[in-house]
């Protein structure tokens, strides 16, 4: 039997001390899962709990834009009625191919929710980003911060939610010492939300290599004393994307803003990840808003990726194109 980590301990000490009833930690040290999870997209084959583990197998699909939501093998759980709440896990996962990933979800329906996730992301000039990233989406568009080179097969996650609105990403290789993901304000629209655990190999048309393990230690979720003056803005946020969907006849004037000053780059990719020309390097701008133009002819109608990085951060906008 493994020995409990000190998060877990911290955590299941605090419940039991507060006399919450509704379950908020998991060490998965039972034979069957608790009630009050539940799946979405259950896949029996390739979940399984095992030694105080809960194993998740990284099946094809993802949950990008409105074209793909076949992520199998969500786990989920009500989220507590809380001003402030901290969602957290210790996960195995050594990714292998590009945008294998694993880590913690907070759902309110596939075209709506955050994923803190270990995982491979395939970079331009043929770099892999292998490290952490906070994926999120609403109303079908996906956008997500990178933290690169963490290439450790254990991770620590953590999602903190103020009032359903501000969220911070974090990580821990320690389970002790704790660097940040991203910060971000997200307004979600009406619905209920859910917080649970979940793994993947990638969208439906780029999903590479076989389905490999990710094991997770436990799940916590939890009130916290987190105030909101501690959510500060991202490094780096597209505001908007216009027009959107896009006509082959116009040019697309993205709007993204810096918080502080780093080194700039960006380029689009198609729908199997393929790149369209070269990175656009801006060089080093300053904090504030800027914008980048550009225009997509001779290639077919359909969904493309703007990636726009600075430094290890990295947000990506789906732009439709249209006749």
């Amino acid at each position: 039997m493994k020995s409990p980590s000190l998060s877990g301990i911290v955590l299941a000490l605090f419940f039991l001390s507060s006399g919450v009833e509704a379950q908020v930690y998991d060490d998965f040290d039972s034979p069957t899962l608790d009630p009050v999870w539940s799946w979405v997209r259950e896949y029996t084959p390739h979940w399984q709990l095992e030694t105080g583990y809960l194993t998740i197998m990284s099946d094809r699909g993802a949950l990008n834009t409105e074209r793909f939501n076949n992520v199998q093998n969500i786990l989920l759980q009500d989220v507590p009625d809380e001003d402030v709440i901290r969602l957290e896990t210790k996960v195995l996962f050594s990714p292998e191919f590009w945008l294998h990933n694993a880590g913690l979800i907070y759902y309110i329906d596939d075209d709506n929710y955050i994923r803190v996730s270990r995982g491979l992301y395939p970079d331009d000039d043929g770099i892999d980003y292998n490290g952490v990233w906070m994926e999120w989406e609403r109303e079908g568009i996906t956008l997500f911060h990178f933290v690169n080179d963490v290439h450790s097969d254990t991770t620590w996650l953590r999602l903190t939610c103020a009032n359903d609105t501000l969220f911070h990403a974090t990580y821990s290789l320690d389970g002790t010492a704790w660097k940040e993901i991203a910060r971000k304000i997200l307004p979600f629209s009406s619905g209920t939300a859910r917080a649970g655990l979940q793994a993947a190999n990638g969208e439906g048309l780029l999903a590479m290599g076989e389905s490999i393990p990710a094991r997770f230690d436990y799940f916590g979720m939890e009130p916290t004393g987190v105030q909101q003056g501690e959510m500060l803005p991202a490094l780096l946020a597209i505001e908007s994307v216009y027009p959107n969907p896009l006509q082959m006849s116009n040019t697309a004037v993205v709007m993204f803003r810096l918080e502080r000053a780093d080194n700039v780059r960006w380029y689009l990719t198609d729908m199997l990840g393929r790149r369209l020309g070269v990175t656009q390097a801006r060089g080093r701008l300053q904090p504030g808003l800027h914008n980048i133009t550009f225009s997509l002819r001779d290639v077919p109608a359909g969904v493309y990726f703007l990636h726009i990085a600075a430094g290890n951060t990295m947000a990506v906008q789906s732009i439709l194109l249209t006749r």
